[in-house]
């Protein structure tokens, strides 16, 4: 959760955290592998998503996460074994950086990528990177999440190929994008009240069902994207490694 939607919560995160979670941890555990690895989570908001994947990790694997809106109080509040928070960028390499809608706040993304992910990959690491989706969709909510776009599925390609070597790549919620767009067709009323995924306040019945239903569409996702269809979702990602540049 980006720490400028962060709520009292009331037991119950929003359906499309707990299934974006789920989507990305699955794919970060089986990069994994069996072998103990450090991940960078860059832009980690309140850490949720740290403490929902360290449990599925190897034994001995340790998650830092960076965030600059930390405040005293949150890097100060004690984190689970094997989770550090920080706002500076920390030293060293890490064998997996996650950037989970997190690039869509920096003006110059590109530069980002060179000069504050790049050279904290540790050689034969991943970089999995998810952005929102399509720029006719940039709205007032995206305005006061601090977001400078959205991106099409090409231009996050185009955009990682110039630092790393992107593998895996597709769209996820796609019955979100559906409903996004046909807002857009509707009359605006003005200015709303800007909360974010921290002002869910459902009940129980629903947020499972509504869950239930994301999950669904998550993983008519990955079976699409098996066939090579991308149909677009509201949220798009790429998984990277190492450009390997060849010797002259």
């Amino acid at each position: 959760m980006d720490l400028r939607e962060r709520r009292e919560q009331l037991g119950f995160r929003h359906p499309w955290e707990t299934v974006r979670a789920r989507f990305f941890r699955n794919h970060i555990v089986k990069s994994a592998g069996n072998h103990p690895v450090d991940i960078l989570d860059l832009g980690s908001g309140d850490c949720w998503f740290a403490e929902q994947l360290l449990p599925r990790l190897p034994l001995g694997s340790t998650i830092t996460c960076c965030d600059i809106n930390f405040s005293d109080l949150d890097l100060s509040t004690p984190a689970a074994s094997g989770i550090t928070k920080i706002r500076d960028v920390a030293e060293g390499r890490f064998d997996i950086i996650i950037l989970l809608d997190v690039i869509e706040h920096i003006a110059n993304d590109v530069d980002f990528l060179q000069h504050n992910v790049q050279p904290k990959l540790a050689e034969g690491g991943i970089v999995l990177i998810s952005v929102p989706a399509h720029p006719s969709l940039f709205s007032e909510h995206d305005e006061f999440l601090g977001h400078y776009r959205r991106y099409t599925r090409r231009q996050i390609l185009d955009i990682t190929n110039k630092v790393f070597a992107p593998r895996k790549n597709g769209y996820l919620f796609v019955s979100l994008a559906l409903v996004r767009f046909l807002q857009r067709l509707l009359p605006q009323k003005g200015r709303g009240d800007h909360q974010g995924v921290g002002s869910w306040n459902s009940g129980r019945f629903l947020t499972r069902l509504v869950t239930l239903f994301l999950s669904i569409d998550a993983l008519a996702s990955i079976a699409l994207r098996v066939l090579r269809i991308y149909l677009p979702g509201l949220t798009v990602w790429v998984s990277c490694t190492e450009k390997v540049v060849k010797a002259q």
